[in-house]
């Protein structure tokens, strides 16, 4: 083979070697997803948790305790801690509307099911409002009747089961699996045995303040079907596979989010996280989807 081919072979192959490289280092400067600080037990996920962006509530909602969105589109509605009124807020967190639907009293969470939502009580009580809608709202309650002591703070709809999700925060720890509840949206009544037990402790490295998870809120990824479970007390994102076994967990910033107590998914997979006030004003978060 003449020298001059082997010349002109050698310097194509260095070129194609020289643009992988750069594709190469150019692919991994580009991508920046969140992962957990410790190195040993390192977890990804496809939100940059530093970069998110930061909306201010209205002093109505300085206790907002809980957020579920509202399909189609991605308006949210809210929850007060301690005030009976539904919030529909817009994505950037300005107050549409607000209703009274009941008394006060200690409302943890909320989930949309088409035009109705369930609020629910931290003893799981839930209270259904048929049209949230409606100029006058009306509201009727379904009791858990649930296990003595037991505490709730997360709710959910399943929309693979059409299920509504309640997730014990306190009172029944499993040996730190944290148990959750069906209410049977067809038969309205509460499955009297746990559908799924939330597993962190399967998790390398994993440490919980505590017996139980003690979690401030849940919702179901609507494209690879995790489950994203907020923890204000232990200060994580945990992410839970579709059989409830921890996957990974994600430490929380305490600046950013003082008192996280609300998530739901925007329709694009966006991440929402709602924040109470504490000694500021209440936040709502936008995280975007990088998949």
């Amino acid at each position: 083979m003449p020298d001059q081919i082997i010349s002109h072979l050698f310097s194509k192959a260095m070129f194609r070697g020289v643009l992988l490289c750069v594709a190469t280092l150019c692919f991994f400067s580009c991508s920046e997803p969140t992962a957990s600080k410790d190195e040993k037990h390192a977890f990804i996920i496809p939100y940059e948790l530093d970069q998110p962006q930061q909306f201010k509530l209205d002093d109505a909602l300085h206790e907002i305790s809980g957020i579920s969105r509202i399909e189609p589109g991605d308006d949210l509605l809210a929850v007060n801690d301690e005030r009976g009124e539904l919030y529909r807020i817009s994505p950037v967190g300005e107050i549409i509307s607000h209703k009274t639907f009941h008394k006060g009293g200690d409302y943890e969470d909320l989930a949309v099911v088409g035009n109705a939502v369930y609020v629910m009580k931290s003893n799981g009580n839930l209270y259904f409002i048929p049209d949230f809608d409606a100029a006058q709202l009306e509201s009727k309650t379904y009791k858990a009747k649930l296990r003595d002591g037991m505490e709730f703070e997360s709710i959910t709809y399943d929309s693979t089961r059409q299920q509504l999700i309640l997730l014990v925060k306190d009172g029944d720890s499993r040996a730190g699996k944290a148990p959750a509840y069906v209410f049977d949206l067809q038969r309205r009544e509460f499955h009297q045995e746990p559908e799924l037990l939330i597993d962190p402790k399967k998790i390398s490295g994993m440490q919980i303040k505590g017996k139980s998870l003690r979690a401030s809120a849940m919702a179901r990824h609507p494209f690879t079907g995790d489950w994203y479970i907020v923890s204000a007390i232990n200060r994580m994102l945990l992410v839970c596979g579709p059989d409830g076994d921890g996957k990974g967990y994600i430490h929380l910033s305490k600046k950013m989010l003082p008192q996280p107590e609300g998530i739901c998914f925007a329709e694009n997979g966006d991440l929402f996280i709602s924040s109470e006030g504490l000694s500021k004003p209440g936040r709502l978060f936008r995280f975007a989807y990088k998949p």
